[in-house]
């Protein structure tokens, strides 16, 4: 049966090993949870970010086809301009 002389005389000799050993299994254990919960960040970071650049894209989409309506319009305003200053020179030239 292990006495308690014994086990003073256990942990005096091996204290500090077994203290090292804890702390370094600790220490591991904290930097795997670390590494994982980093991981799971970015996992839900990167989950965050793909419906902001959804909505980013998508209000870009609606000025960019707002501007080529526009831009289209505007060129369809021209066109008909040309063709009306083209029949008023022909009408004066004829």
């Amino acid at each position: 049966m292990i006495t308690s002389a014994g086990l003073l005389a256990l942990w005096t000799t091996y204290g500090k090993s077994v203290c090292t050993l804890a702390g370094g299994i600790a220490g591991w254990a904290g930097n795997v949870m670390r590494i994982r919960i980093a991981a799971q960040r970015g996992r839900l970071d990167t989950g965050q970010q793909a419906p902001e650049l959804l909505a980013r894209a998508s209000e870009r989409d609606t000025r960019m086809d707002a501007l080529l309506v526009s831009m289209t319009e505007r060129i369809s305003e021209l066109t008909r301009q040309r063709w009306r200053y083209d029949g008023v020179l022909q009408e004066l030239y004829a």
